[in-house]
């Protein structure tokens, strides 16, 4: 019920676009427009991301017991990520009808979502040990939320935004969407070394998430 509710959800938040970008208060400010953005371009992997780990909660000592690389896993879990990155930008490319702005924010955001969030996701998915029960649904289920999961979206979301805000106030936010694009290009590809910071990280949070996964809510 988790991941069906969750998937539901994803596709629920794809429709957002149609209440920013069709209202005038929205366009004129580059900053929510990235905002929606980021948000439309990852829906998948950013509501399917936060429990990227704990969606393996119920079986991950049995995980853990089987002869299964902690590479292997991770870079499993990153191209699980990728792929619902490449999806959710497919479904928004209806919105590229609203004109040029929106493609080169949505393709600026496309990048940093899947060359720079994604790794935020993999490596701070170990710090929450909250278990999550799949058989229960997400509706007004707070089972497996933590702060954590409200920090992360410091540097997923508010970073970005305050970047391209702070640009729009000299005109200049094409430039800060270079650099959102530059970092995502980056991202992209050097994954092989960020991967293996998120490997280390996996390594030394794997028994503090053993023992947190064993506790039911």
């Amino acid at each position: 019920k988790r991941t069906r509710s969750t998937l539901y959800t994803a596709l629920l938040f794809l429709l957002y676009g149609l209440i920013f970008y069709t209202n005038p208060v929205y366009k004129e400010s580059p900053g929510w427009l990235l905002f929606v953005a980021i948000f439309l371009t990852g829906t998948g992997m950013l509501i399917f991301g936060q429990w990227i780990i704990n969606w393996d909660g119920s079986h991950f000592d049995f995980l853990m017991t089987r002869n299964i690389k902690t590479n292997t896993y991770i870079r499993a879990n990153y191209f699980l990520l990728l792929a619902l990155c490449i999806l959710s930008f497919i479904a928004t490319t209806p919105y590229f009808l609203f004109g040029t702005k929106i493609i080169t924010i949505h393709v600026a955001a496309f990048l940093y979502n899947a060359g720079v969030n994604i790794h935020i996701y993999l490596y701070s998915a170990s710090f929450n040990t909250k278990r999550l029960e799949l058989s229960k649904g997400s509706s007004m289920n707070m089972q497996g939320v933590s702060y954590k999961n409200f920090i992360v979206m410091i540097p997923l979301l508010l970073v970005p935004i305050l970047l391209v805000s702070l640009f729009s106030l000299f005109s200049a936010s094409h430039i800060a969407l270079v650099i959102l694009s530059v970092l995502g290009l980056a991202g992209i590809l050097f994954r092989e070394p960020l991967l293996k910071i998120s490997e280390k990280q996996f390594l030394n949070r794997k028994y503090a998430l053993c023992t947190g996964y064993r506790n039911k809510e």
